[in-house]
């Protein structure tokens, strides 16, 4: 059990390393915050028709994942 637990300690749990995949993805949706703090009701509302639109460009879902979050 505490070889398994070594070897565990030397590679990282899944979860830290889901967290850490994951970790610049939260830092780019944080830095959106101000941004969409300072739309209105309605610029933020037609921010889901901009959002179709650039899909429909080519846009992936993952690339409008921290704007849209």
């Amino acid at each position: 059990m505490a070889i398994l637990k070594k070897i565990g300690n030397l590679f990282g749990n899944s979860d830290e390393k889901a967290v850490s995949k994951l970790q610049p993805i939260v830092e780019e949706i944080n830095s959106w915050e101000s941004n969409t703090e300072a739309l209105s009701d309605q610029e933020l509302k037609s921010k889901t028709d901009q959002f179709r639109d650039r899909l429909g460009d080519g846009e992936t879902v993952d690339d409008l994942l921290p704007e849209a979050f």
